[in-house]
């Protein structure tokens, strides 16, 4: 099981900290700051370190469809960087996914739950975009063939990330 699948495991079950900057309900999980809908996480399991910020959705579109939790990460990688994904909470068709920063459109690839950017080359972009911007959308087909949107708020984004980058090193 990989660590996002874990965390999000930890997220479904119960709140992923206890107070502004508790620990969480799960051990080796712990948050290190918070602005806005943000959250700066360091997952330590064994010697493997994670560091990341994420965020749930403002709305989900269409809302009277059912699904799991939705959540975005921004991930420090070590020699890499960051790296954007998006957990929808339910399978997604192959293609025909979409982030939306502020008017700008980014393609996104898809594997069984998740979207990350069709290319990385893109991460700084659509970084500096997240910065700069109020608010990002992710639009996605189901494996259904349903259209959903996740729209998030990006105020605290860039304080929460200089936060992680400041105190983690993965």
């Amino acid at each position: 099981m990989n660590w996002k699948a874990k965390v999000l495991g930890c997220l479904m079950v119960a709140p992923i900290m206890v107070g502004a900057f508790g620990t969480t309900a799960r051990a080796g999980q712990q948050q290190i700051a918070a602005s806005g809908m943000w959250r700066a996480v360091v997952a330590t399991e064994g010697a493997q370190r994670t560091c990341f910020v994420l965020a749930t959705p403002t709305t989900r579109m269409p809302s009277e469809l059912r699904r799991d939790p939705g959540y975005l990460f921004v991930s420090l990688v070590r020699g890499k960087g960051t790296e954007f994904s998006s957990e929808l909470g339910y399978p997604l068709a192959d293609a025909g996914h979409v982030l939306t920063v502020e008017g700008h459109s980014y393609e996104l690839t898809a594997r069984d739950a998740t979207v990350w950017l069709r290319s990385p080359v893109e991460e700084p972009a659509v970084l500096s975009a997240m910065r700069a911007g109020r608010s990002l959308e992710v639009s996605v087909r189901s494996g259904r063939g349903n259209a959903t949107t996740d729209t998030y708020d990006l105020g605290g984004f860039s304080a929460t990330l200089d936060e992680l980058k400041k105190r983690c090193r993965p």
